[in-house]
């Protein structure tokens, strides 16, 4: 692809690519976006605390769990605006996740698992959002 740029990290635990790419709107712009892929690896579940943040909380899940969905209508200008949150497949609120304070660095926040050394799944029957089957659980 033409101008396409791609970053991959992989650690001990997780494989992160992040790709860039483009799509059309009905005015034919070319608006970018980012793709994010992250993949675990056999130590992201083998850890005594288990990954957690708005990505990493579901990784031990035995169901699939879908909250609120946004319904893509593009507006004149074929933009259109989210409002989902993730309300009902995530822990808490999104605000929970936000990072406090000036410090971008600040890992801070009500579900932070920074500097712990144990930390137990999310109880999915406390997700209001639906519960659908996934894999060989």
């Amino acid at each position: 692809r033409k101008n396409a740029y791609a970053l991959n990290m992989i650690d001990s635990a997780w494989n992160i690519s992040v790709t860039t790419g483009t799509y059309r709107t009905t005015s034919y712009k070319r608006p970018r976006f980012v793709n994010v892929k992250i993949t675990p690896l056999a130590a992201a579940f083998d850890s005594p605390i288990a990954a957690h943040g708005l990505i990493g909380q579901s990784l031990h899940d035995p169901y699939a769990i879908q909250g609120k969905i946004d319904q893509y209508v593009p507006n004149a200008l074929g933009e259109y605006t989210t409002s989902a949150q993730g309300e009902g497949a995530i822990e808490g609120t999104m605000d929970d996740y936000e990072i406090r304070g000036d410090d971008p660095f600040n890992g801070e926040f009500a579900f932070s698992r920074f500097g712990a050394t144990m930390g137990a799944r999310r109880d999915v029957a406390l997700l209001s959002g639906r519960k659908m089957r996934i894999g060989n659980h």
